[in-house]
């Protein structure tokens, strides 16, 4: 497949920009160059095993799943990672672009507050000093969007004199994900790309069972009950707050994401299924609605009683997530040894 070099903006329809909003910042750029430049409908279902569970760290990114096989088959069918001395990165551009990549690397942004932070960004081509650049967030719906190459090298985050980028190029696989139906997709990506087993209690990987959990969730209520005085405090830092409900909502959007999928798709599930995973779905957007709400008030209200709330509403979100991982593992195990479900 082609680089396509269409230099003009546009305004991403409302309905996607709510959708791609929900995924961590990275995952965002995946969602984008999936979904909009290689028109892979079936995205949701590079999710499949992400129902298994998180973990919990507070060191560099908070939750990150138990397995991730969306990670792997990137590294070995579509992205190549490159890290180069700064005065090196706009002719690795150049060169790249000559290959029909597309790349994604880190830089300075604004909120809507017009603060900055750093973040990925997705760049579509470099053209007539320009690079053409796509990064969603609540500031920024416009894709395609062009900045000169002086300021580009102003905001590139630097590291001891290193950029890291991310090259991206077609994949053929990619064309076997748009020609199968989702029956074949849902066993390809499991069995075949993700290399995984399933059974009754979870998954299994280079035949090691990983049953489905809710440790992560788990671990950050106890953390929390072990530092009180964090989430008492009228001064609870930046990245407090994001555990208490940003980071928790990004990282169960993409599992909503892929039962979604499955609910609209042409499977033929039962009436009664579908209608267990649309409640089921409801029920965890309802809690982590009132994660949020709660979680704010910890913040601009502190106090035990705030944060008695909020540990409520996370003790009746790992409830609903456990009942989402049963229900999905029993579809999924049908659908995969193919037994019931059948399209």
């Amino acid at each position: 497949m082609s680089n396509s070099k269409i230099l003009n903006s546009r305004v991403l329809p409302q309905e996607y920009v709510e959708e791609a909003l929900g995924y961590v910042c990275y995952e965002r750029t995946y969602h984008y160059l999936f979904t909009q430049v290689y028109q892979l409908e079936s995205y949701p279902l590079l999710y499949l095993d992400r129902f298994v569970g998180w973990t919990f760290n507070t060191s560099g990114e908070p939750f990150l799943p138990l397995v991730n096989g969306l990670e792997e088959f990137l590294n070995k069918y579509i992205r190549q990672v490159h890290l180069v001395e700064v005065t090196e990165v706009i002719e690795l551009l150049y060169k790249l672009f000559a290959q029909n990549n597309f790349v994604s690397l880190t830089m300075e942004m604004k909120h809507l507050d017009n603060s900055t932070y750093y973040t990925t960004v997705f760049i579509e081509d470099i053209h007539d000093e320009q690079i053409v650049y796509t990064h969603i967030n609540e500031a920024n719906q416009t894709a395609r969007k062009c900045m000169n190459l002086e300021t580009f090298k102003t905001k590139l985050y630097i590291d001891n004199n290193l950029v890291e980028l991310s090259a991206y190029e077609y994949s053929e696989v990619l064309n076997r994900l748009k020609n199968n139906n989702i029956i074949e997709n849902i066993k390809f990506i499991f069995l075949n790309l993700y290399g995984l087993k399933i059974n009754e209690e979870g998954i299994e990987k280079n035949s090691i069972r990983i049953p489905c959990s809710q440790s992560g969730l788990h671990d950050l209520k106890k953390f929390i009950e072990e530092h009180t005085s964090r989430f008492l405090t009228a001064s609870i830092t930046k990245i407090d707050q994001q555990i208490l409900s940003k980071q928790i909502k990004s990282k169960i959007h993409p599992l909503l994401q892929l039962v979604k999928h499955i609910i609209h798709s042409k499977i033929h599930i039962t009436t009664e299924i579908s209608s267990v995973f649309e409640f089921q779905v409801y029920n965890i957007n309802d809690c982590l609605n009132k994660l949020q709400f709660f979680s704010s008030v910890v913040v601009q209200k502190p106090g035990q009683k705030s944060l008695d709330l909020y540990l409520k509403s996370l003790d009746k979100l790992i409830l609903n997530i456990s009942h989402l991982q049963e229900s999905l593992l029993v579809v999924l195990r049908a659908l995969i040894e193919g037994d019931n479900y059948e399209k």
